[in-house]
């Protein structure tokens, strides 16, 4: 993400300014203006174009001798962008020159086990406030080398913190890699872990939150709880996700979702949760609904949940 400031000659009042994502690693080495007071940003492979229009920074023209637009920073100079992690944050967000790099520098290399110990040795200095830093997609064989590692170093004593490490880092945002950290996560039984990625991850696309789903079908009904909770948190496409649900979810994990998504409704007080367990509740009961009318054994849990929803709608009506 990247934010464009409009600023006075002084550099201290800030006329506008604007956000926008950028998908380059590095800040755009290329800045003009033309003459349709257009801003044109050029990186390596990429190039964006800002109009200046009144709505947009608040001034209708740009004026060179009194204004100017600040882009970029270099490491030992004062940062001339400002890039923050909400417009209402005043808190400098790291820049991609350096947690991030550190990394993919340390995926570089061929040993397993040096990447282990430099992954290690960052998550031992590290102290990750999501808040304070820019998430990046990592190319997506990098993301797989990642899991590699974690994979064949799982049974080691810190996994634990270099794991924690990584998913604050949100640097796993591929759909394969997702679903295959869910993988790892699930043959652990590591919870809480799974919990943290869903709260830090920016977007959980249909094959990661069934993956999630697949995963809490296969726990205990208090785990299941908790990551339920986290999943009902963030948001879905109904039609995505139930398409997905029937093709990687068999009859018994749906049954099993739909029977602590109706305990969870019941030993929950939050209004709000109601509307969000009756639209995955209805999203899970589509998505088998042909196979459920064939077998008896799924009769009783789609009457559960038929009297449940007519229930809960009577209820926040």
């Amino acid at each position: 993400m990247l934010t464009v400031r409009l600023c006075s000659e002084d550099k201290h009042a800030v006329i506008g300014k604007t956000k926008f994502l950028w998908p380059e690693q590095c800040l755009p080495n290329e800045i003009t203006v033309d003459e349709n007071q257009t801003v044109i940003l050029r990186g390596i492979g990429n190039i964006a174009r800002i109009p200046l229009r009144q709505a947009f920074f608040s001034v209708a023209s740009i004026q060179p001798t009194k204004r100017s637009l600040y882009i970029g920073t270099l490491e030992d100079s004062v940062p001339s962008v400002s890039v923050y992690a909400s417009l209402s944050s005043l808190q400098r967000t790291e820049l991609f020159n350096s947690l991030v790099v550190k990394i993919s520098n340390c995926l570089a290399q061929e040993d397993l086990n040096n990447i282990w110990n430099e992954l290690l040795k960052l998550a031992k200095k590290a102290n990750v406030d999501p808040s304070s830093h820019l998430p990046i997609a990592l190319p997506t064989h990098i993301q797989m080398v990642l899991l590699k590692v974690l994979r064949k170093c799982i049974n080691e004593k810190f996994f634990d913190r270099v794991l924690t490490f990584l998913i604050h880092s949100r640097l796993i945002s591929d759909s394969k890699a997702c679903c295959k950290l869910v993988e790892l996560l699930a043959s652990k039984s590591l919870i809480q872990q799974a919990i943290d990625f869903l709260r830090f991850s920016l977007v959980v696309d249909d094959g990661t939150y069934t993956a999630f789903l697949k995963m809490s079908s296969n726990e205990s009904v208090l785990e299941s709880s908790n990551l339920l909770l986290a999943l009902l948190e963030k948001p879905v496409s109904s039609l995505g996700l139930r398409l997905t649900v029937s093709q990687e979810l068999t009859e018994t994990e749906v049954m099993t979702l739909i029977e602590r998504l109706i305990l969870l409704g019941c030993d929950s007080k939050r209004d709000d949760l109601f509307d969000k367990i009756l639209k995955l509740m209805a999203v899970l009961v589509d998505s088998h609904s042909q196979r459920f009318v064939w077998d008896e054994k799924c009769h009783n849990v789609i009457r559960d949940a038929a009297c449940f929803a007519a229930t809960m709608v009577f209820l926040i009506s």
